[in-house]
């Protein structure tokens, strides 16, 4: 056909068939639709890729910083409920505000 590569409408029209509805639509709207080789194709589907990409690690990162925060809740969870369990003591012996072996009274039993 002596016609450069770049210019096979054919292909242009084949790979344009796969493409789903949206990234049709993006590539029919940009401005390199204006120019239908299949280098400027080309340059639109790989940056397209590319955002697409960077977009999917965003969301990664995302999910991963809300799985971190919520594991890091749990422990503070766990640890304010370890903190919170304390209990002051009373003395059996005389029913003062400490434990009984801080107690000065003797005991009934070592008479």
């Amino acid at each position: 056909m002596n016609l450069p590569t770049d210019s096979w409408e054919l292909i242009v029209h084949m790979i344009k068939a796969k493409l789903d509805k949206a990234m049709l639509r993006t590539w029919e709207q940009s401005r390199s639709a204006a120019n239908t080789t299949l280098m400027a194709l080309i340059d639109f589907l790989e940056k397209d890729v590319k955002r697409l990409r960077e977009a999917r690690d965003k969301e990664e990162n995302v999910a991963l910083k809300n799985k971190l925060s919520k594991h890091k809740s749990r422990i503070q969870e766990k640890k304010t409920a370890l903190a919170n369990v304390t209990s002051a003591g009373k003395c059996y012996l005389c029913q003062g505000d400490h434990l009984i072996y801080h107690c000065g009274k003797p005991c009934p039993n070592n008479r």
